[in-house]
């Protein structure tokens, strides 16, 4: 029944996500309504069938958004191009060991796979979940152009002073730098902290009168008048990504973050084969010393091309 109106469909729909407009089944039901007045004479249901059946035989699939941005896709692009030509001058003929990237992501407690194997049939899929979802820290990781990686910052949450900073973090595994903050974010104070604890002692061993480039994204942190005046002050130069654009031009959001999350989802899903669940057959809670061990584990394995690699995504290349 939409044959007639096939083409005119199917631009409208390529349009909306050219602008990066998100398309339902009854957004497209509702235009198909315009263009083919008679189709509202069926019912809802045969309506909504029609364009079910349209959108299958035309190609397209109900996807999950991977990436949102108050931006059009184009617009963004665009910004991140005219960003990426100014760093390829800056970087041109700059020691890869002397360019680095830092970016925080969030590691669960738990990675409960929201997909599972069942029989064929089966109305209701069950699926475990545990107390610790919605438990997390987060990661500070630093990487190199030339992919090295520098000592990561795992922040957990918690009281300052309270019983998890002076009795836990002292015996947590020396992989990673240790912080407490009472949600677990990366505010000033812990900028801070890693600029103390991870930059400042990085700067220390490079050649005197070296100027290298600490490349962060547009988060507000990142931005902070005193926050840039401290990494300045280390004879660092510091280049903020445009908002929206580290999806193509944050090397850590590029191609570190996922095998850190992989590698972390393996470890928790071995645990909770093995000890995670307790005797009341309850999903048990990872402690902060095993997060830390897999984190460390998982972030000191990453290859070295791995991390050179996130510099090089196909037509935002940091270097050419």
């Amino acid at each position: 029944m939409l044959a007639p109106k096939k083409m005119q469909l199917l631009r409208w729909i390529f349009e909306q996500r050219e602008q990066g407009v998100q398309v339902t089944s009854r957004a497209v039901r509702k235009v198909a309504e315009r263009m083919i007045p008679e189709l509202r004479e069926k019912t809802i249901s045969a309506r909504e069938q029609i364009v079910r059946r349209f959108m299958k035989s035309a190609g397209l699939t109900h996807r999950l958004g991977t990436h949102t941005a108050q931006q059009s896709p184009k617009v963004m692009e665009q910004a991140a191009r005219d960003f990426m030509e100014l760093m390829r001058q800056k970087v041109a003929h700059m020691n890869p060991d002397h360019v680095l990237n830092m970016d925080q992501t969030p590691i669960p407690f738990s990675y409960h796979n929201k997909r599972t194997w069942d029989e064929k049939g089966v109305k209701t899929v069950h699926t475990r979940s545990s107390t610790s979802d919605t438990k997390r820290a987060t990661l500070a990781a630093t990487i190199s152009m030339s992919g090295e990686v520098l000592p990561p910052l795992l922040i957990f949450k918690g009281e300052k002073n309270g019983r998890i900073e002076k009795k836990e973090l002292p015996k947590l595994p020396p992989m990673c730098l240790y912080a407490i903050q009472k949600k677990a974010w990366m505010d000033e104070s812990m900028m801070l902290l890693w600029i103390e604890q991870c930059l400042s002692p990085w700067k220390a061993t490079l050649p005197p009168h070296t100027v290298p480039l600490l490349i962060l994204d547009s988060f507000r942190v990142h931005m902070m008048g005193p926050i840039v005046s401290k990494i300045q002050s280390l004879g660092i130069e510091v280049q903020h990504i445009p908002g929206g654009c580290t999806y193509l031009c944050q090397p850590i959001d590029i191609g570190v973050n996922k095998p850190i999350k992989k590698a972390l989802a393996e470890h928790w899903e071995d645990w909770a084969d093995t000890e995670g669940i307790g005797e009341g057959r309850e999903m048990k809670t990872p402690s902060r010393e095993l997060i830390s061990s897999w984190v460390g584990e998982a972030y000191w394995t990453l290859k070295t091309k791995t991390c050179e690699n996130a510099w090089k995504k196909k037509g935002f290349e940091w270097k050419m």
